[in-house]
């Protein structure tokens, strides 16, 4: 049973994308297609801006794939460049889906905060400010901006 689910999240920048995604375990391959279930069920919510007939057409392809590094049986990230974003769909089901889970967090929560991290340190250093990262105890990542 597949189980595609849409990452939440505004995706606008490659760099930043990727940035994000090395620092999650992930490599980038270029094809058209991911690694998922590969059987489209219709057994859940359409992600959002989606109808259920393009998403239906859509499953499984991409403009190129996001993968759990050194691991070839988990399921991959497709990501799809669409409305001048990019959207990241994946497969969640089974023990291929939690192989990436693992990695990128429910609901891909590590991946957008890393995304998150990426566009905000960009955007501190293009207005002259330096960033420091740190990651406490509890896993709680922070970062300090300075003149």
């Amino acid at each position: 049973m597949s189980h595609i689910r849409q990452m939440k999240g505004q995706f606008k920048n490659i760099k930043h994308l990727m940035n994000a995604a090395e620092k999650c375990g992930l490599e980038r391959i270029d094809k058209n297609t991911y690694q998922w279930y590969g059987s489209w069920i219709g057994d859940h919510v359409t992600p959002e801006g989606w109808t259920p007939q393009e998403f239906k057409n859509q499953a499984g392809k991409c403009d190129f794939a996001l993968k759990v590094r050194g691991e070839r049986d988990a399921y991959e990230i497709g990501v799809v460049q669409r409305n001048g974003k990019y959207e990241l769909l994946y497969d969640d089901w089974g023990n291929q889906g939690q192989l990436l889970i693992d990695k990128i967090g429910y609901g891909g929560k590590e991946l957008t905060e890393e995304y998150n991290i990426a566009h905000s340190t960009a955007l501190a250093r293009k207005e002259g400010l330096r960033v420091k990262r740190s990651t406490n105890a509890q896993g709680k990542k922070t970062l300090v901006l300075e003149d």
